[in-house]
């Protein structure tokens, strides 16, 4: 022990000897040093019948509870440059990369690789990035994206239009142009006409009403 001992103690050679130390606090609460005493805090205790240790809180109720006031950050993990790699905010938005999540998960990353990765194991898996754009690309390991027995709309703006399913699902609706290639395009005219352009935009063919 340090040669600074607790109150009716004596140190012998740097250990504490004779006297004990007085225990601070109630049931549950948990001892540590201040000032040359024991001292305990209600918001830092520990549950023996049920296993129980709570930061925060004298009323921990699972394996490990943390309670924060108003604004504190619950959980952070913070680097040697003073990075934060992982937090959680009293609110419950969770970072990764970053100390102000806006949302229930955030994830930032500014290198040029992805920030997001899902995986089955080592060798099938899929990545997401959004790079400095603002662009989304998403990479499988299996080559494909499967929307099973769903619709995919790719619309402008907010809202997409209303439109009316071939069948319940396995549809893809597109707002304005499917561009194919080097820029040909497929998009409607009106409402009755489906045009194929080239790449200089000038109409090469028109479909209406069957024909």
């Amino acid at each position: 022990m340090n040669s600074r001992c607790w109150a009716g103690c004596f140190a012998i050679g740097g250990t504490c000897v004779g006297g004990s130390a007085s225990a601070a606090g109630t049931t549950g609460n948990i001892q540590f040093y201040s000032g040359g005493s024991l001292a305990a805090s209600t918001t830092f205790t520990w549950n023996n019948t049920s296993g129980f240790l709570g930061i925060g809180t004298s009323t921990p109720y699972s394996r490990l509870s943390v309670w924060g006031n108003a604004g504190d950050n619950l959980f952070e993990v913070v680097d040697n440059a003073s990075s934060t790699k992982f937090i959680i905010k009293n609110g419950g938005n969770v970072g990764v990369g970053t100390s102000t999540p806006t949302y229930k998960l955030s994830v930032t990353n500014t290198a040029s690789s992805p920030q997001f990765a899902l995986a089955y194991d080592a060798t099938n898996w899929m990545t997401a990035q959004v790079d400095s754009s603002g662009n989304w690309t998403q990479t499988t390991s299996g080559g494909y994206n499967i929307f099973s027995n769903d619709n995919v709309e790719v619309c402008q703006g907010g809202a997409c239009p209303t439109t009316t399913a071939t069948s319940t699902a396995g549809n893809l609706f597109v707002e304005n142009a499917v561009t194919i290639g080097d820029g040909f395009s497929l998009r409607e005219i009106d409402t009755t006409q489906l045009g194929l352009y080239n790449v200089s935009g000038q109409l090469m063919v028109t479909f209406d009403n069957g024909n």
